[in-house]
């Protein structure tokens, strides 16, 4: 994934929880760089995931292919089923881009509920 593949990958998980992309300070613009520390995923997107999927197990490990990240759907009979997965160079990115998916699944099966129902705006 280039740069800026990344600088859109972070705006869309800032419009998700309904936060700026960016602050603006006297030094210049600090753009909200989620794909590159771990510690912004932690305290912005987990949790607005809780809140909007809950019953979810999410796996952040490191192997040999690099950094992998995995969100699990969990039911009452304690099986799990794995929804999205990925392998990224670094934790932050592959935390990122897995929520990322969800969110775009989510949005595809919100609009074509819609579609279905006669409900859209177009």
């Amino acid at each position: 994934m280039d740069y800026k593949e990344e600088q859109e990958l972070d705006k869309e998980l800032s419009e998700w929880i309904e936060m700026e992309p960016y602050q603006v300070y006297p030094t210049g613009i600090q753009y909200t760089l989620f794909t590159e520390s771990l510690d912004l995923c932690f305290e912005h997107l987990i949790p607005k995931l809780k809140e909007v999927r809950p019953g979810y197990e999410l796996n952040l490990s490191f192997n040999s292919s690099g950094f992998s990240c995995s969100l699990d759907s969990v039911f009452s009979s304690n099986k799990m089923q794995l929804d999205y997965y990925i392998v990224s160079e670094t934790p932050s990115l592959a935390l990122c881009i897995v929520i990322c998916k969800y969110i775009r699944d989510k949005m595809k099966w919100r609009k074509e509920e819609e579609d279905f129902r006669g409900e859209s705006n177009d």
